[in-house]
């Protein structure tokens, strides 16, 4: 197939980094494989075309609609000619409906419409004007997708997607990069600082927003360092929020147990050289970074939101409601209070989870068979309407 995989930007997020990876796998399963992304390249474009995938950017401006934008996509998809254009993230779905719209008068000259197929990465819209513009675009889509049922109900809610029509679909990770590896753990604990007795914490994420709650989950570590806690707390990743976290840890006296590493290319590494993982999220859809710290054997307490229970089964870290610092801090200190051994067993069957549902090659699998069954549904439709009386 030739398949066109497109994106508001190519950056370091969770989106961008699945349609990489659903990308390098697609090339190397015998595919063409463009990866289109609306805004220039931030990141991994020499990695994809490394890969054998082309790629190509509009060169639009963050929050502006433009016309000639429009134009380059829908010429982007004359010469390229895909079988099927997944695209991820709102203005990307939007865009490629409208390229489509655009093209429908070239069906009457014989030219095949690709497949359209959206996937969005998020429990909701951050604008409620989102909605309508995905009602009234919803014709030229052939699939909507999201990777957590809360985004199917709320758009389907807000009648953004027919009642019945969204579809629920996983992100996957390289489960052979996020691994244990006791050396690893060895060196990455030296560099750290960290002695054999140490328990160490880390959680990830950005901090452009309060998506992540690391206000809640510094609270939750100030009350049980005051129970007699001796753990260390490690946060990697960056955003306009650092400095105003980095001033609360220090205001709740937390300033020797927690350490801001700032954003970080090591994350395989550094899940390795600690014993747990912890994610106070206000909200997610389903998050990366949970299947690392899980298929890297971390035990691991995260908030009820998105398809976090779906991740975190039983058995394999805990559950806790959301903004609940005294919650949280009770279910980390349940998970300190393991044996070695249990955390192991738990670790275990935390990454035998993730390597089961979530492997990027299965999930690669599933959408190959998607784009199939769709393009396969496309082809006899347009084959009944030439034979129709």
């Amino acid at each position: 197939m030739r398949i066109l995989l497109a994106c508001n930007t190519m950056g370091r997020g969770g989106a961008e980094i699945q349609v990489r990876d659903l990308a390098v796998r697609l090339v190397a399963r015998g595919h063409h494989v463009m990866v289109l992304s609306m805004l220039p390249f931030e990141d991994f474009e020499e990695e994809l075309r490394a890969g054998g995938v082309l790629t190509v950017t509009l060169d639009m401006t963050k929050g502006k609609a433009s016309a000639t934008g429009l134009a380059k996509l829908v010429g982007v998809i004359l010469r390229f000619r895909p079988d099927v254009v997944h695209a991820h993230m709102f203005a990307a779905i939007v865009a490629t409906r409208l390229a489509r719209a655009a093209l429908a008068p070239m069906r009457l000259l014989g030219m095949p419409m690709p497949v359209m197929i959206g996937t969005a990465h998020t429990p909701f819209e951050l604008s409620p004007r989102r909605y309508p513009v995905y009602r009234v675009t919803a014709p030229f889509g052939d699939m909507w997708t999201n990777v957590c049922r809360e985004g199917i109900e709320t758009h389907e809610r807000f009648k953004a997607v027919k009642k019945g029509t969204g579809v629920l679909t996983m992100n996957g990770i390289d489960t052979s990069t996020f691994k244990p590896d006791a050396a690893v753990r060895a060196s990455k604990r030296a560099e750290l600082g960290l002695s054999d007795g140490d328990f160490a914490w880390l959680s990830c994420g950005s901090f452009r927003d309060e998506q992540k709650d690391f206000g809640t989950l510094l609270r939750a570590f100030e009350t049980m360092r005051k129970q007699g806690s001796r753990s260390r707390l490690f946060l990697a990743g960056s955003g306009k929020l650092f400095e105003e976290k980095v001033a609360l840890a220090k205001s709740l006296g937390l300033s020797e147990a927690v350490t801001f590493l700032g954003l970080r290319s090591d994350v395989p590494a550094l899940m390795q050289a600690v014993d747990a993982f912890v994610m106070a999220s206000a909200w997610e859809a389903l998050s990366l970074v949970i299947l690392e710290a899980l298929a890297s054997g971390l035990p691991s307490v995260v908030t009820r939101v998105g398809q976090n229970e779906d991740v975190v089964v039983p058995g394999t870290g805990e559950i806790v409601p959301l903004k609940d610092a005294p919650a949280l801090a009770t279910a980390m200190r349940r998970v300190e209070a393991l044996s070695p051994e249990q955390r192991a067993r738990m670790g275990e069957a935390a990454r035998a989870h993730i390597v089961s549902r979530y492997d990027i090659d299965v999930i690669v699998r599933d959408w190959e068979s998607r784009y199939e069954g769709a393009l396969a549904e496309r082809l006899a439709g347009g084959a009944r309407s030439a034979t129709a009386p």
